[in-house]
């Protein structure tokens, strides 16, 4: 390949899987189907997909930001808590403990094609840790 420095830009990608993990808990915790607040912890394994488009989108969408995964977690946070909170207000806390590898599954369909538009795949979504919110943080109204 040959780069001419006026009209090329070389963009290092990390083609690692990166793990960044989630926390919603207190009173950011996920609302459920019957109301009741949930805290979670979960893990998202993600890398850059291997095949020369996703790594185009990912160097133009996210650059120099698979390099360092605090930045990379700021940027895409917001897709894996809006799939967290979508997924567990349709279904209630029993379901969330008794089916929790369907609730995982369900999380992982949710935002796998919104990585795909960044070039990143999803490897695995991992539940570390699922607990009812203290009463303290429960709304009245």
């Amino acid at each position: 390949m040959v780069v001419l420095p006026v009209l090329h830009e070389i963009i290092h990608i990390n083609m690692n899987t990166l793990k960044l993990s989630v926390e919603k808990k207190d009173s950011e915790a996920l609302i459920t189907k019957d109301k009741m607040r949930i805290d979670v912890t979960a893990d998202f394994y993600l890398r850059v997909k291997p095949d020369s488009e996703a790594i185009a989108n990912a160097a133009q969408t996210l650059g120099r930001k698979t390099m360092n995964p605090n930045e990379l977690k700021t940027l895409l946070e917001g897709k894996f808590v809006d799939a967290l909170r979508s997924v567990a207000a349709e279904m209630n806390m029993d379901e969330l403990y008794e089916k929790r590898a369907d609730f995982v599954q369900r999380v992982q369909q949710a935002v796998a094609e919104d990585l795909l538009k960044n070039g990143m795949e999803l490897e695995t979504v991992s539940l570390t840790s699922l607990d009812q919110t203290d009463m303290k943080f429960f709304n009245p109204e």
